[in-house]
């Protein structure tokens, strides 16, 4: 079979090979998204394989992006990831990741890691609302961009779905079934900005029903916490709050084990990114955050500030949660 070239992609989309090799080295300062995505198309279409090393040397990119998440293991970044390489793999980026393990140390360690690699950019899901956690990311020669949360102050772009309103509105749907009591089940408040903003979102829903908020903050070994919560909520006309799918998982096994109705007993809602409460009887009413649509989005805006110059002012960009709302209050 002969090998497809760069000229043979060029005929194809009807350009000329040097808008081919802009495209190819992520020049897009001057090229239209109907004329990139042309380009993708054929690409795709002929299975045409570039000479990495060969771009690499030439136009200074070597087309790897370095992703640092903060738990590798958690249902979310799996769709997070899932996004995030649709998005590179589609324009050419291979994907370096490495996980934090919820531990600073560790996600200092990363990346230094990551910027050793000469990476084209950086995607960075961090562990610390605190900006300067982060000093060693400011005046890189790569764009950065913050995913799921963001810092404070703002100095980077960020990718995040709407905490704040998101919470606020499923916590409507529950006040105004009566309920004036919920329990917010989260970890640390004040290490990470969604964890704040959710938080936030259900005290404002709140003040409009004159509802009692309780928040439940757990340590890392948490499930003996969580049960005795569980259980002592049990009969209040009370809901829990879950601000993650681990913790909305652990709520529903611990009703499960000691026959905590649902929500005769026991109100439960919370985040869920993995649909889990579809497979429950009765279903969990829930928020999901669309984490693929979320890196997606992340990986994209990346790619447009590789060799881009000019620095635009740093700003937090939201997608929208949908809200499904099943039996569970």
């Amino acid at each position: 079979m002969k090998k497809v070239t760069i000229q043979d992609v060029a005929d194809a989309s009807k350009v000329s090979k040097a808008t081919i090799s802009r495209y190819l080295n992520g020049q897009w300062n001057r090229m239209n998204q109907q004329t990139r995505q042309k380009i993708a198309n054929k690409i795709e279409e002929l299975g045409y394989i570039p000479n990495q090393q060969a771009r690499s040397l030439k136009a200074k990119h070597n087309k790897i992006i370095g992703l640092i998440v903060a738990d590798i293991a958690n249902l979310y970044t799996s769709r997070l990831i899932k996004g995030i390489q649709t998005t590179l793999r589609r324009e050419g980026y291979r994907l370096l990741i490495y996980d934090s393990s919820n531990n600073l140390k560790d996600e200092a360690e990363s990346i230094k890691y990551i910027l050793a690699q000469n990476v084209d950019g950086i995607i960075l899901q961090p562990l610390s609302s605190e900006s300067k956690q982060y000093e060693m990311l400011n005046n890189l020669d790569c764009p950065v961009i913050l995913v799921d949360r963001q810092t404070y102050p703002l100095r980077w772009e960020s990718i995040t779905s709407n905490d704040f309103v998101a919470a606020q509105q499923l916590m409507n749907l529950v006040f105004q079934r009566g309920y004036k009591q919920v329990s917010v089940i989260t970890g640390k408040i004040d290490l990470i900005s969604s964890r704040s903003l959710r938080y936030n979102g259900i005290l404002e829903a709140a003040k409009q029903f004159n509802a009692k908020v309780e928040l439940d903050e757990l340590d890392d070994e948490y499930l003996v916490q969580l049960e005795e919560i569980v259980k002592s909520s049990k009969g209040k006309h009370k809901a829990l709050f879950a601000t993650n799918g681990q913790l909305l998982i652990d709520i529903i096994k611990i009703c499960k084990s000691f026959d905590i109705k649902i929500p005769e007993e026991l109100a439960v809602v919370g985040y869920d990114d993995m649909s889990v409460g579809d497979l429950t009887t009765p279903g969990i009413s829930a928020i999901n955050q669309k984490p693929v649509q979320i890196g997606k989005e992340a990986a994209q805006k990346l790619i447009e500030h590789i060799g881009d110059e000019n620095k635009s002012e740093p700003s937090v960009n939201m997608i929208d949660s949908k809200i499904v709302k099943r039996q569970s209050f």
